[in-house]
């Protein structure tokens, strides 16, 4: 095992990782998904509930990215999925970045994660949290669930009050979302791709579509 970030273990495999860039994204998705952060909802500060359930899903996730990144043109298992919701959430950020206090990260593992028993009073949730800085936390402000198929709505997670608003990645990139997840996947840059990938004429607007959907202030 190899430490990293000083507070967390991860695989060796993902020094098969060749991309030092994607391996460092990777690294970043497992801090986000492992942080259990405060979040203030009317005043009050709530924390959702650590579990051996969320831990175990946590580590299972870890171990899909890494096989994902390992070999992004041929995966398994749906587990591309897991790729096109770090794409998002670039391509998110960067859409949101004139807004320095705007938070935009992989939904940690405890918010994902949700025992059945624990659902109805923490869930629904979604994939990519996008919140507000304060002081004393996270102000959040909405859930962005991200999917390979054409389904679309949205929902209220009940404890954080904010909607989650579902992102086909099918309707986002007009069914070649494989096409970009592979090029995402195999650029020396991943995440100067999904900036350039934002900006363009042919998303931009789509991305805006979906900020829309929430209230940043």
């Amino acid at each position: 095992m190899i430490e990293t970030h000083g507070s967390f273990y991860v695989s060796e495999e993902i020094e098969k990782i060749k991309n030092p860039s994607l391996r460092d994204l990777l690294l970043e998705a497992f801090a986000e998904k492992g942080d259990n952060p405060i979040f203030i909802v009317d005043g009050q500060k709530i924390v959702f509930p650590e579990s051996k359930y969320s831990s175990r899903r946590l580590a299972d996730y870890k171990n899909k990215l890494i096989r994902w990144a390992e070999d992004p043109h041929f995966p398994s298992d749906n587990i591309e999925a897991l790729g096109l919701e770090v794409l998002i959430k670039l391509m998110l950020r960067e859409t949101l970045k004139d807004d320095r206090d705007i938070v935009v990260a992989l939904t940690p593992s405890t918010v994902d994660f949700i025992e059945k028993k624990a659902f109805q009073e923490w869930g629904p949730t979604g994939d990519i949290v996008i919140g507000k800085k304060l002081p004393d936390g996270i102000k959040p402000i909405a859930l962005i669930s991200a999917t390979l198929t054409s389904h679309h709505g949205k929902k209220i997670n009940q404890k954080l009050k904010v909607p989650i608003i579902n992102v086909s990645g099918i309707r986002l990139f007009g069914g070649k979302e494989q096409f970009y997840i592979n090029l995402f996947a195999s650029s020396p840059l991943p995440s100067n791709f999904a900036t350039s990938l934002a900006d363009r004429s042919s998303f931009a607007p789509k991305l805006q579509s979906i900020v829309n959907n929430f209230k940043l202030k």
